[in-house]
């Protein structure tokens, strides 16, 4: 779990690092804050849609535990498989994100 943890985050450092670059790529000058905020509001709710999905994930297939219930196994499974065709879901929208057009020289 520890080497899946760093992994996972260096991963997320990575993706929050080049967002901005991606977008400011792709949208004209002008709209550039408007384009970085709207990744930050998309951001924080699909943190915060993502939370609640893994938490009814985990909460719909529990095992009894010496009177407490807890996530049995395939609880998690699902989880991770959610996380990988979620962050597959993710490269292929950055992949069809257009690039800016450059300006023409004068």
């Amino acid at each position: 779990m520890l080497v899946s943890n760093c992994i996972t985050s260096a991963g997320i450092g990575i993706g929050y690092a080049a967002m901005p670059t991606l977008i400011l790529e792709s949208v004209p000058i002008s709209e550039a804050g408007s384009g970085v905020g709207i990744n930050g509001l998309m951001r924080s709710i699909g943190t915060s849609v993502s939370s609640a999905v893994m938490a009814a994930i985990l909460t719909s297939a529990t095992i009894d535990l010496g009177g407490h219930e807890i996530p049995d196994a395939d609880a998690f499974r699902i989880c991770f498989v959610v996380g990988a065709a979620a962050a597959f879901l993710g490269v292929v929208l950055a992949a069809l994100v257009p690039a800016r057009q450059a300006a023409p020289s004068r």
